[in-house]
C-alpha cells in the first residue's frame, strides 16, 4: 500500500524592517463628538521596498490642540497601524503619522480629522453669537 501525507503550513512573511515606510495614511473614523467619550480614528498602513506588510513597526502620532491621544501602537500582521483620539473642543485637528524604527523616525504624514460640537455645545454657541447689538444712530 502506497500512503502519501500533505500537511498544510500557514506561514506569514514578514516584510523587510530596515526599508519599512508609511505607504498610506487615512483618517477611518471621522467627524467624532467632541464629548470626551467618541473619538476619531487614523490609521496607516506599513510596507517594505518591496510592498510586503511589515508587523511590528511602531508608528508614532503628534497632534495639536485638545485632543487626547488613546495609547500609542503597532502594526498588526497586515502591516496596519490604528490611533485614536478623543477631545472635548470641536474643530479641526492637524495630526501626524510616523514609524519609529531603530531609534529613527521616518516622514511625516498629515491627517486632519474634525471633532463635532455636540447638541448642547451647539446650542450654547448659537445663544453666545445670536446676541443683537443695538446701535444708536445720530443724525
Amino acid at each position: 500500500m502506497n500512503s502519501s501525507s500533505t500537511q498544510e503550513k500557514n506561514s506569514r512573511f514578514n516584510g523587510d524592517i530596515n526599508t519599512a515606510v508609511i505607504e498610506r495614511a487615512w483618517v477611518e473614523k471621522d467627524n467624532a463628538i467632541a464629548d470626551d467619550d467618541d473619538y476619531v480614528e487614523l490609521r496607516s498602513r506599513v510596507i517594505d521596498a518591496n510592498g510586503n506588510a511589515v508587523e511590528g513597526v511602531t508608528v508614532s502620532a503628534s497632534w495639536g490642540g485638545a485632543a487626547q491621544h488613546l495609547g500609542s501602537t503597532r502594526t498588526d500582521a497586515d502591516g496596519i497601524s490604528t490611533h485614536r483620539f478623543k477631545s472635548k473642543v470641536a474643530g479641526a485637528n492637524s495630526m501626524s503619522l510616523r514609524t519609529y524604527i531603530n531609534g529613527t523616525y521616518g516622514p511625516y504624514n498629515y491627517l486632519n480629522p474634525v471633532f463635532i460640537a455636540d447638541n448642547s455645545s451647539a446650542a450654547r454657541a448659537a445663544k453666545t453669537a445670536c446676541r443683537p447689538r443695538l446701535a444708536a444712530a445720530s443724525g
